[in-house]
C-alpha cells in the first residue's frame, strides 16, 4: 500500500501582488489561524496604488505594499514577513534594500544608515557578510542615493523590491 498525500495550493492576489502557498492538510491546519489573520488583515487594508498607475507621484505613490508600512511604530512586522517572502533569487544586497526601505520608513528623516538596516536584518536572524559592500551595490545599481552622510531607497529600488516580492 502506497502512502499518498494530497499537496493543495492557496493563491491570494492583492492588486500586483500574489501570494501561493502550497502545503499538504497537515500544513494548512498547523497555519490554518495565520493564514486567516493574514487574509483578514488584508481584507480590512485600504488598497494602496500601482507604481504603475498615473498619479501626484506624492510621498505614498506605489510603495503602499513594502517593508515598514504596518500599523507597528517601527513596521518591523511587516519587515519579517516581507524578508522571509523576498524570492529565491534574493541576495544580501537585496536583503539589505529591503531592511533600509523599512529603517527609512520608521526614521523620522526618511533615510537610513547601514547600520540601520543591518540592525533590522540582525534582528530578523540574518547576518549578512559585508552590509557596506551590500549598500554599494545598491547605490551603484542606483537603488539608492546618498542623503548627506546616510541613504534613501529610489524609485528603482523599490520597483526592484516590488519585483522581488511578487515574484
Amino acid at each position: 500500500m502506497t502512502n499518498t498525500t494530497t499537496i493543495n495550493r492557496l493563491r491570494l492576489t492583492v492588486g500586483d501582488c500574489t501570494l501561493e502557498i502550497e502545503g499538504d492538510d497537515a500544513f494548512f491546519e498547523r497555519h490554518a489561524t495565520t493564514l486567516e489573520t493574514m487574509v483578514a488583515r488584508l481584507d480590512r487594508a485600504p488598497s494602496a496604488p500601482s507604481g504603475r498607475q498615473g498619479g501626484g507621484g506624492g510621498a505614498t505613490s506605489g510603495r503602499g505594499g513594502l517593508a515598514g508600512t504596518g500599523d507597528g511604530a517601527t513596521g518591523t512586522v511587516e519587515f519579517g514577513e516581507q524578508l522571509g517572502g523576498l524570492a529565491a533569487t534574493a541576495t544580501a544586497t537585496d536583503q539589505m534594500l529591503l531592511a533600509g526601505l523599512a529603517a527609512q520608513r520608521a526614521s523620522g528623516e526618511n533615510t537610513f544608515s547601514t547600520g540601520d538596516a543591518n540592525q533590522l536584518l540582525i534582528e530578523q536572524s540574518v547576518k549578512v557578510g559585508n552590509p557596506s559592500q551590500c549598500m554599494t551595490n545598491n547605490l551603484k545599481a542606483k537603488r539608492v542615493f546618498k542623503v548627506g552622510n546616510r541613504y534613501r531607497v529610489s524609485r528603482a529600488g523599490e520597483e526592484h523590491l516590488a519585483s522581488l516580492l511578487s515574484g
